[in-house]
């Protein structure tokens, strides 16, 4: 199986902490304790102006949705997805 190192570089320039939300993506991919530290039942915390990367190995292509999962962000817009090819 082919392997390919992701680094998802996420940034928050708002005053208000958000929650990437992306569990087939994590749940398809594996990291370091580090980086597995950053995650909490598939969601990535990034506080207040804040800038969170997480490197990943993900064992598979594909294309998965993420949105932040606070109530009512994703509705706005506040979503997209991960292409790992």
């Amino acid at each position: 199986m082919r392997h390919t190192q992701v680094t998802l570089h996420l940034v928050n320039m708002a005053s208000q902490v958000h929650s990437l939300a992306a569990k087939e993506f994590f749940a398809a991919s594996t990291a370091g304790a580090e980086d597995q530290s950053k995650l909490r039942d598939g969601r990535s915390r990034i506080g207040r102006q804040a800038t969170n990367r997480c490197d990943r190995d993900a064992g598979r292509a594909g294309t998965y949705p993420l949105r932040c999962s606070h109530f009512m962000h994703s509705a706005p817009g506040m979503k997209g997805s991960i292409t790992v090819q």
